[in-house]
């Protein structure tokens, strides 16, 4: 397990509420899967869906970093979008699910097996309700920062300098 994906898959099958029960079921998906389209066809829920693509620049002369932003989204599925007692049920439940899954990641920084985690930071991510209606997902949204070297030297040969 070398990536953030990698490592949110595998807690979604140790949880509990996430667990992946059968073969056929999908609980996990990371929107930059080629496979996206089993987030729509197959998902079972409640489920976890990462995605990452926004980023920013930061740091200083000679040590520029590449931000990079990673949703972290815990979903459930709603029966009756008009039931106010099911869509709270299912905000705390997957706002609880979310915790466990901080926690989990911040015991986990600390140990060596997990060195990949150490450019991602806790503090200062913030956690949104998420509302897709039409579909009848409610949850909530992780939003996770990395860091990582931006090398300017790097630029594949593409330009003739």
């Amino acid at each position: 397990m070398n990536t953030f994906e990698e490592y949110l898959e595998e807690l979604s099958r140790q949880h509990p509420v996430i667990l992946h029960g059968k073969k056929d079921k999908c609980h996990f998906s990371s929107l930059a899967d080629t496979s996206q389209t089993r987030f729509a066809l197959k998902m079972h829920y409640p489920c976890v869906v990462v995605d990452s693509g926004d980023f920013s620049f930061s740091g200083g002369v000679g040590n520029v970093l590449i931000n990079t932003e990673f949703s972290v989204m815990f979903l459930d599925h709603v029966k009756d979008t008009g039931n106010n007692k099911e869509i709270t049920d299912v905000f705390n439940n997957m706002k609880k699910v979310l915790l466990d899954f901080a926690r989990k990641f911040s015991r986990d920084r600390r140990n060596l097996k997990y060195k990949f985690l150490n450019r991602f930071r806790l503090i200062g991510s913030e956690g949104h309700r998420i509302y897709l209606q039409d579909s009848g997902l409610y949850g909530y949204v992780l939003f996770f920062n990395s860091d990582d070297s931006f090398n300017d030297m790097d630029c594949d040969n593409v330009f003739k300098d």
